[in-house]
């Protein structure tokens, strides 16, 4: 029987804090596993790194065994049960179960070919066949046995029962380790729990599983805890990690740090992993530098899915997870940092360093900082020559009222030719960005629907009801079959067609519908071609709602004033 306590996670102590905490717990699920199996011998695989539990665990070896329930002759039951402790040596690869035998023995933690799993003969340790788990799987399995399959199935989700134990760490308030039902939502665990966001800033993403986990959106906020929901999202489970992240966490280098990691923990046997992790990191150096040229995203995404299918263990086929999920949910960051060559988060060194002439204080300090002589002073301001510049972001951490500013190349221009401030510059950016799902959000909606056995004046008198300009009619098996809106009730008073026609009757041959993903510059350039004003966004099978092109016009609209306004 092993416990695999090798919890080489950067962050993550959950397995600690048992062995530390509770080592009888582990000790305790050990013994039933192996009085289960007939086992003999048991191994736990702990750290170097943890000498406070591998201390504890001796101890309570000890008074285990001179208790009689470690030994010869357990409790006079003619069963004997022996656990030795071994010490890995730091190896974040030694955490896959072939890896860790292979330390186990002496020799190098390298992964091998399966079969033979460990479970079977020629598998585990010197070719005796093994039980291997978590140290949590074990804690878990004395209360089980105590109270019983079906208290432990109450627990959690039908396809994930019981609970887990994550490290809460990041930009959350309350950080540590939290033991929640399997289930539960990211919401709960972050807002709830954690308290929410360090110096109340907007949330961004939250990896989960470690250094080789999915990094998850904001959308996906109310995604449950379990192993089917992370997997559809790109993430995994794991050992329990959960980093969050804030508005001022560059997508792009928190993906290079994972990579970095996972890339540098590689055992090196398999070239897929050793080879391909390190060609996407050095284009994930190339894009963070500024040096990114177009098809570095592609190639990325290409290299991530190769390595997947051909590594060896699971340290391979997951190190390009934080890669993946953030070019899949952050794309428009790598592409700013490839094409534009700006950080938004100003983490990177990129972007255009200028300095703020309503906001400068004639201070100094930025010229004082920069060791290059790229700040430069005249009798009534300060400049930053661009030439000289190699953006090190002295002057930008000097500047004690921050009117240094880093901005996009292209918002030197627009600020001349508009006279508008990068501030402005910047929200009308972000409203070009707009999905449609971002104008959904922003306001409470509901889906109308109505099934088209229904007649027209059934369809007005909801419509007057709901206060909305639009309803979707569903089908038989409650599936989108078309939408009725304010146009199509003047069609019927113009052709005098009676209240009572049924809706089916009046049924567009093509519906358009939208993904909630689509851009609002999109979807107005296809509203005005296609001469439609309300715009039904599904997503697969599933209706999310309805924008109107005056909900698409009304996003727009500000900016457009503010610039004629500005300009004219």
């Amino acid at each position: 029987v092993i416990a695999n306590g090798d919890e080489g996670d950067p962050g993550a102590f959950m397995d600690r804090s048992i062995m530390e905490g509770d080592p009888f717990s582990l000790l305790e699920g050990m013994l039933i596993c192996a009085y289960a199996i007939q086992a003999r011998y048991g191994i736990i695989y702990v750290r170097h790194e943890y000498p406070l539990a591998v201390k504890h665990l001796r101890t309570a070896i000890r008074l285990a065994e001179d208790m009689g329930l470690l030994g010869r002759n357990i409790l006079g039951k003619g069963f004997d049960f022996s656990v030795l402790i071994r010490e890995g040596a730091g190896a974040f690869v030694c955490g896959e179960a072939t890896a860790l035998v292979a330390s186990i023995e002496g020799n190098r933690g390298f992964p091998h070919a399966r079969p033979p799993r460990v479970s079977e003969a020629g598998g585990g340790p010197w070719g005796y066949p093994a039980n291997l788990n978590n140290i949590e799987t074990y804690a878990c399995v004395p209360p089980i046995i105590e109270k019983g399959a079906d208290w432990f199935l109450g627990i959690g989700t039908h396809g994930s029962p019981g609970t887990k134990v994550f490290s809460l760490a990041g930009k959350v308030k309350n950080t540590g380790l939290v033991e929640v039902p399997m289930g539960i939502t990211l919401r709960e665990i972050i807002f709830d729990i954690g308290g929410g966001i360090l110096g109340n800033k907007k949330f961004k993403a939250v990896q989960t599983g470690g250094p080789s986990g999915g990094c998850i959106p904001e959308q996906y906020l109310d995604l449950p805890v379990d192993f089917d929901s992370l997997l559809k999202v790109g993430s995994i489970m794991g050992s329990g990690g959960m980093v969050v992240m804030d508005e001022d966490t560059c997508m792009v280098d928190i993906a290079k740090f994972f990579l970095s990691f996972t890339q540098a923990e590689s055992c090196g046997k398999c070239p897929p992993c050793r080879i391909g992790t390190y060609q996407m990191l050095q284009i994930l150096e190339k894009i963070t530098s500024g040096k990114g040229e177009d098809g570095d995203i592609e190639e990325l995404e290409r290299l991530g899915h190769l390595v997947i299918a051909g590594s060896l263990c699971g340290l391979g086929k997951s190190a390009p997870n934080p890669i993946l999920t953030t070019i899949r949910y952050f794309r428009d960051e790598y592409e700013e940092h490839v094409k534009e060559h700006y950080c938004r988060a100003r983490v990177c060194n990129l972007g255009t360093f200028v300095i703020n002439q309503d906001e400068c204080i004639l201070c100094g300090l930025c010229k004082q900082a920069c060791a290059f002589g790229a700040v430069k002073e005249t009798r009534s301001h300060y400049f930053i020559e661009q030439d000289i510049c190699t953006k090190c972001k002295a002057c930008y951490s000097a500047c004690p009222v921050h009117a240094v500013k880093i901005i996009k190349k292209t918002y030197e221009r627009l600020e001349e030719e508009l006279r508008l401030p990068s501030e402005k510059l910047e929200i009308i950016e972000r409203r070009r960005r707009m999905t449609l799902m971002d104008i959904l959000e922003s306001r409470p909606y509901e889906v109308v629907s109505i099934s088209k056995d229904h007649t027209v004046a059934d369809a007005v008198n909801m419509m007057r009801e709901k206060n909305v300009s639009g309803l979707f009619i569903v089908d038989e098996n409650n599936k989108l079959a078309s939408i009725f809106t304010e146009r199509d009730i003047v069609r019927c008073v113009y052709n005098s067609i009676p209240t009572t026609e049924k809706l089916e009757n009046l049924m567009m041959r093509e519906l358009i519908t939208f993904d909630p993903s689509t851009g609002v510059s999109t979807a107005i350039s296809i509203a005005s071609r296609k001469k439609i004003r309300h715009l039904p966004v599904v997503e697969g099978k599933t209706i999310i709602g309805m924008v109107t092109f005056r909900d698409l016009v009304s996003y727009l609209l500000p900016e457009i004033c503010y610039m004629a306004d500005t300009m004219y």
